[in-house]
């Protein structure tokens, strides 16, 4: 069994080989205009800087995290008000905190972190605005 390959123009029968688009799907030659043509390059050291700086701030949001768990079995041992009287519906202080106070207080710190991180990285790297959008480019 031997294949043929045909050359664009030849036809098979009554079907022939076209290989052009039709005129309403073809580009137009002009250059598409993009506000994001030009790219953008940061140095080495102010990546660094960024670097310092997200380190800073994460390692001051995690000693906020660990102060936040090491204050309960400290008040715990500390203060017998904390661990022993209940305050409602049997709840003590110490379980209220450890099963709700504490999971909304890390999710707050988690947000505030993130909101500072990014616009500090923003900031100091001078991205685009958020105002940008990508239907615009």
């Amino acid at each position: 069994m031997s294949r043929r390959l045909l050359a664009p123009g030849q036809t098979i029968g009554s079907y022939s080989l076209r290989f052009e688009a039709p005129e309403e799907t073809r580009v137009p030659d002009e250059p598409v205009v993009s506000r994001l043509d030009e790219a953008e390059f940061d140095s080495l050291e102010e990546v660094d800087a960024v670097v310092r700086t997200l380190r800073r701030t994460g390692i001051q949001y995690g000693l906020m995290v660990v102060a936040m768990l090491l204050a309960v079995p400290v008040l715990a041992l500390e203060a017998p008000w904390w661990f022993a009287r209940s305050v409602w519906g049997g709840l003590t202080l110490n379980f209220i905190t450890v099963a709700a106070a504490l999971n909304v207080a890390f999710l707050v710190i988690a947000l505030v972190h993130n909101r500072v991180a990014n616009r500090s990285e923003d900031e100091m790297l001078g991205r685009l605005d958020d105002d940008l959008e990508w239907d615009d480019v």
